[in-house]
């Protein structure tokens, strides 16, 4: 009779395949047009809540103020337009 050695293979297990994310960027289009929504409402656009994502920022938010290449938040951030990664009404 041969012996053998049973290992729990729950133990530790490795996943050796790598795995690859794909992250889809929003284009300038759709954040231009979820901006002239916030701003052409009929409320306050100090009054909508966003979802803002860049490159160093992940929160929500309020934009009180827009331009042609910035917009300023309401804790007082002036953020780049073309920075925006993702921009969301919450």
């Amino acid at each position: 009779m041969k012996t053998s050695l049973f290992k729990n293979s729950n133990i530790n297990p490795i996943d050796h395949n790598k795995k690859m994310i794909h992250v889809k960027e929003n284009n300038n289009n759709n954040i231009e047009s979820v901006l002239d929504k916030i701003f052409n409402s009929i409320g306050n656009p100090y009054n909508i809540k966003v979802l803002l994502r860049t490159n160093n920022i992940n929160k929500e938010t309020y934009i009180v103020f827009r331009n042609k290449n910035y917009i300023t938040t309401l804790d007082n951030e002036l953020i780049p337009i073309k920075d925006i990664t993702y921009l969301e009404i919450k």
